[in-house]
């Protein structure tokens, strides 16, 4: 298959809108270098576009801002080079890995909502049980990957109670057949509104832990108190991240940092002398810490400025509690696992940049290319595919492009033999004719 048809099939499968197939063809496959500079430009911001879409969110706008202006600096600096369109890939990919990886949120993981998301498992998200077995799986099978920390989420009762539930709503978590439909009749009656649109404010917290979590007789919401006495009970080493939904008189607020507090005088020392503890702790967060979205944390704690937001933030700072909002992601971005100073992040990256610097080489007569190159190129595609199925957790994304870049090599490979053959075959074809 010719090198430009190769290229034309591989453009038509990442590119999906005819438009842009188009582009493609016309500027990125011209014989003229600096067409092709202008082409790849053009799709950098198309790329980085349809990122910043598909992760739309309040908190990638500058990443993705910053991704373009990475893409058109890189692409405009070497504009006569082969490192062009290497330089212009490289920073395609580095845009679409810092939007990922920005999408990160603090309670990813699997101890998000105590390892558990929803009600239809064997567990139920936000309870002693799935805490429990959390950090039980953690004590007995050595430190668990991808397990930062035990996330979970607060919210005050109509009494003031501190529970621990993610919710707005309560119809989600209790269905009201079974052993919960005569008391969420009795619910419905005397908060005069429909079950469905029952909140936490709604409920004392008697009336909450009468019902039944997902239906299942003897499992309730449980107090932020309980919670943290099933984590110290069961031996819990990880940080906690404590995350705030709604707390809306000042004494739910101060008892959430009496409670935090007194865990961390409690705990830090033991945590901080076990050593597996302290190289698994989250720096963010300390041995436990507040978490929120901003505009969560606004509305609990005061908009950002304001001396309501000053006067928690130096209480959060007297009792020793990181207290964050999630929209802080640079730091987290920078100390994520696969963040821009690990080999996660920059392997691929680089692979990709050699990836497309040997497609741009497809371009160059067959005889200009080298067995040795070609070889290290493959070999080193195929190992590294290797490596990344053995590494925990396995990189998903370097083994696509150690497998692609393997690709390109064994298709540079090809064409240099084949060219050699064909030499061979007109010098031999020359000698028996004379």
């Amino acid at each position: 298959m010719h090198s430009m048809e190769l290229l034309a099939r591989l453009g038509a499968s990442l590119l999906r809108t005819p438009a842009v197939i188009a582009l493609y063809r016309h500027l990125v496959l011209s014989h003229r270098p600096w067409t092709r500079c202008f082409g790849l430009c053009v799709l950098a911001v198309v790329y980085g576009l349809r990122t910043a879409r598909q992760f739309s969110n309040r908190r990638l706008k500058l990443t993705a801002l910053a991704a373009l202006v990475f893409t058109q600096a890189a692409l405009s600096l070497l504009p006569k080079s082969l490192l062009a369109p290497a330089a212009g890939c490289i920073a395609l990919v580095a845009a679409t890995a810092l939007a990922c990886i920005a999408g990160f949120q603090p309670e990813d993981g699997i101890g998000h909502r105590c390892g558990v998301k929803g009600f239809n498992g064997r567990l139920c998200e936000n309870t002693i049980e799935a805490a429990v077995e959390l950090a039980e799986r953690d004590l007995r099978e050595g430190p668990l990957p991808g397990f930062p920390y035990l996330e979970f989420d607060v919210q005050e009762t109509a009494d003031g109670e501190l529970v621990v539930f993610h919710d707005a709503l309560l119809s989600g978590a209790f269905p009201i057949d079974g052993c919960n439909a005569a008391l969420a009749e009795q619910l419905v009656q005397a908060a005069g509104v429909p079950f469905n649109s029952l909140t936490l404010q709604h409920l004392s917290l008697a009336q909450l832990q009468s019902l039944h979590l997902a239906g299942r007789r003897g499992l309730h919401v449980p107090t932020l108190n309980q919670l943290l006495e099933a984590c110290v009970a069961a031996g819990l080493r990880r940080t906690l991240a404590v995350e705030v939904k709604l707390l809306s008189t000042d004494a739910a607020r101060q008892r959430l940092i009496d409670t935090v507090g007194g865990y961390l005088d409690a705990q830090a020392p033991r945590l901080s002398s076990d050593p597996v503890a302290v190289r698994h702790r989250c720096k963010q967060l300390g041995w436990a810490g507040i978490i929120a979205f901003p505009h969560l944390f606004a509305a609990s704690f005061g908009e950002y400025g304001t001396p309501e937001w000053r006067r928690w933030a130096h209480k959060f700072k007297q009792s020793g509690i990181p207290a964050t909002g999630m929209g802080q992601k640079l730091r987290m971005l920078w100390n994520h696992p696969a963040g821009p100073k690990t080999i996660h992040f920059w392997a691929p990256t680089f692979k990709w940049g050699i990836s497309m610097a040997n497609i741009a080489d497809m371009q160059r007569p067959a005889e200009l290319i080298s067995y040795p190159q070609q070889l290290a190129i493959t070999a080193t595609g195929l190992i590294w595919s290797r490596f990344s199925t053995q590494i925990t957790p396995v990189n998903y994304n370097l083994l696509a492009v150690n497998a692609f870049m393997a690709v390109t090599g064994i298709y540079q490979l090809q064409r240099k033999i084949r060219h050699d053959m064909e030499l061979k075959e007109a010098a031999g074809a020359a000698a028996g004719g004379a």
